[in-house]
């Protein structure tokens, strides 16, 4: 059974989940509802990093429309094939790393238009994979275990 979407909805935001992330403040603000994140500017007045402990996950300027995830190197190359919107991380390992640019990737329709939950998807992966790095006494202090996985969203 498929749920309705009111007239006009976008098709590419699934009800209940976690909302629209459009924007780096939207993507951000979702960031930061997971456990042990927090928000600090160590390059400039202007470019977000969310960390974890004292690793960051989530890298944005304030003005811009990219931000750039940790991500596992195999899903990543799978990602950039098949989202153009997707591309090695800017200034970061390229292997490790991706940048996404939201403008351009909710842009159009199609099976390479981007979604909110596969953003969503990015950022708790950048999460996990960040988390998973830290110590047994970090991880602790944050309640997860070595196998953390981000509270899931409410299907």
């Amino acid at each position: 059974m498929t749920e309705a979407k009111a007239p006009g909805a976008d098709p590419r935001t699934s009800p209940g989940q976690t909302g629209p992330m459009r924007t780096v403040d939207q993507v951000r603000a979702y960031a930061l509802t997971l456990p042990g994140a927090h928000l600090t500017y160590p390059f400039d007045a202007t470019t977000g990093v969310v960390k974890v402990a004292t690793r960051m996950f989530v890298l944005a300027t304030d003005a811009g429309t990219t931000l750039s995830l940790k991500c596992d190197p195999y899903w990543a190359r799978a990602l950039r094939h098949d989202y153009p919107s997707i591309t090695p991380g800017y200034h970061l390992n390229k292997q490790h790393w991706i940048t996404v640019d939201l403008a351009t990737g909710f842009l159009g329709d199609g099976p390479s238009a981007l979604v909110d939950d596969l953003v969503a998807d990015l950022v708790d992966q950048s999460y996990t994979l960040v988390v998973a790095g830290l110590t047994r006494r970090v991880r602790a202090g944050l309640g997860a275990g070595p196998g953390v996985v981000p509270p899931s969203r409410e299907p």
